[in-house]
């Protein structure tokens, strides 16, 4: 998490990581993290390791709103610094949105997909205990 200090100095140095919204890039940097974590438990672990290749541009096939930038009405999804996309809800989206991960399919397709807070549905009687 360190690195995240670093972003405005990497903005200054390549100005097109401006066009990004930065908590997409604080994401990216997650990735990277983890990446590394999982690598260094295969070592520990005596399996074969696999060193985390280097994805430059045009490599990844998702990313990621964390918390903010990104807001959906009526059939268009706003993007923090992409701009509004006409979207097919196919479903109703229950409780709050948390996250938003966009990602690219095999067939070249892109998807949205909410990650959302909601309430723990009640229980049924059988399992409440009101049943007997």
């Amino acid at each position: 998490y360190e690195t995240h200090y670093l972003l405005p100095e990497w903005k200054k140095n390549k100005p097109e990581l401006k066009e990004v919204f930065s908590q997409t890039l604080q994401n990216v940097q997650e990735r990277v993290d983890l990446a590394f974590k999982a690598f260094f438990r295969r070592v520990k672990a005596g399996e074969a390791p696999g060193y985390p290749r280097f994805k430059g541009k045009g490599w990844y096939d998702s990313f990621t709103y964390p918390q903010l930038g990104f807001r959906l009405s009526f059939g268009k999804l706003d993007l923090s610094k992409i701009g509004d996309i006409k979207i097919k809800l196919h479903r109703p989206i229950e409780g709050k949105i948390k996250r938003l991960t966009v990602r690219r399919s095999s067939t070249g397709k892109w998807f949205a997909c909410f990650s959302g807070e909601i309430d723990d549905p009640p229980k049924p009687p059988w399992k409440d205990g009101l049943m007997a």
